[in-house]
């Protein structure tokens, strides 16, 4: 499935301090606008601006987190991806938490 998202990529402990929305104002936009898409088995994210991007696989990720308003992706214990639920569906939703589901880090 293909989705466009919002992402931030921050550390940790200043998710706790800040809210959502400064967080996802202070990244650089071009680090905003990305396309990104999920397989059963990786995440693939393409930037708009740039020719550039990356995959890697669901269990290379340090953490998923499943909280209050969305996903938090931990690549390292210190920088995510904050994924929004309201960028899925329902459908894309139970799809996407199925396969995280299948990673030891997912919690």
């Amino acid at each position: 499935m293909l989705l466009g998202s919002i992402f931030a990529v921050v550390g940790y402990q200043l998710c706790l301090r800040l809210s959502v929305n400064r967080i996802v104002k202070s990244v650089n936009s071009v680090y905003r606008r990305a396309i990104i898409t999920f397989y059963n088995d990786k995440l693939e994210c393409t930037y708009k601006e740039k020719l550039s991007g990356f995959k890697i696989k669901y269990s290379e990720f340090y953490k998923i987190r499943k909280l209050k308003k969305g996903y938090l992706i931990q690549i390292q214990k210190y920088s995510f991806y904050f994924l929004f639920y309201d960028e899925f569906t329902h459908q894309q939703r139970q799809k996407l938490e199925e396969s995280f589901k299948q990673n030891k880090n997912y919690c």
